[in-house]
This record gives structure tokens, sequence and C-alpha cells, in this order.
């Protein structure tokens, strides 16, 4: 059984955590972009933390199921554009809320249309314990490439970091 009790508990003390945390931002019509970098960075370490103990001791296949599970229903800011990615440490995408196309594939020489190798700046930042990266990507509420300010952090006791971003408008 993918989940146990233990499992159970560490995702709803996470969501709960979440929503504490969040839910007073999200009150607001409009976020001012540094209380969006802050969520962003916020949601990403919560997640990761969460992540982290749930995954640890698991089989690669099995965390890479949950991992799934996990991104895809979740959506923040109040635009819905907030969501997770998670990758292995190579470069393969293991996990993509809005683009689940992506999962499987090894993403490590994708550059974006300026050039930039996007998913080589992710693991760098994530491989330093955590950091921002600008880059350019499909808003999946345009549909349009726009800039983006990527936050990516490793999860512990795994060879995966998991990542979010803001639409810089």
């Amino acid at each position: 059984m993918l989940f146990n009790f233990r499992t159970r508990g560490l995702i709803i003390s996470c969501l709960a955590l979440l929503t504490f945390c969040l839910v007073p931002l999200f009150a607001q019509e409009k976020m001012e972009f540094e209380a969006q970098r802050e969520v962003l960075v916020n949601s990403t370490q919560v997640a990761a933390q969460g992540l982290s103990g749930i995954l640890s001791g698991m089989e690669i296949e099995k965390q890479m199921e949950f991992c799934r599970k996990f991104v895809k229903p979740i959506r923040f800011f109040p635009d819905q554009s907030g969501y997770f990615y998670i990758y292995d440490m190579k470069g393969v995408n293991i996990a993509h809320a809005t683009q689940p196309e992506k999962e499987g594939k090894d993403l490590f020489e994708y550059r974006d249309s300026k050039g930039n190798l996007l998913i080589q700046g992710l693991i760098k930042a994530a491989s330093e314990g955590g950091g921002f990266v600008d880059f350019w990507w499909e808003n999946p509420l345009t549909k349009k490439e726009e800039q983006k300010l990527g936050y990516a952090l490793p999860i512990k006791g795994t060879e995966f970091f998991i990542g979010s971003g803001i639409y810089v408008k």
C-alpha cells in the first residue's frame, strides 16, 4: 500500500501547514511580486521537507509514482499559476503538474528561447542548497512563453529536487 498512517499524517501536516501559512496571502486580489517570491520559497520549502520525510526508504519507482500524484493537483497564487515540478539531479523530469508529457524525459540539455540551459541552472541551484534561476517557460494560463523566476530545492534523502516559479509580469 502506497500510503501508510505515517505517510498520511505527514501529508496532512504538510498540507495544513501550507494552508495555514498561505491562506491570508491568497485573500489578496493581487499579490505584489515580493509577496509572491515569499510564497514561492515557503511553499517549495514545505513541499521539499514533507516529501523528504515521505519518500525516505521508498524504492525509486514508488518515489516517482508518489511525486507525480503529489504535484498534480497543487496550484497556488490567486491566478493559480503556481505549481510544482520535480527532476532528478541528472535532468530527467520526474513529475510536472501542468505538463505531464515531460515526465520521464531527459531535459538536461533543454534551452529556453533565450538560450538558457534552464534545467542545468535549476540543478546547480538545488545542488547548492536551493536558489533562484531566471528562464522562459510556457505559462499554462496564457499558453505563451513568458519570463519566469524559478526556485529549486533538493529533496533530502533522494536524488530529486523540487521547483516552482513566478511568471514575471
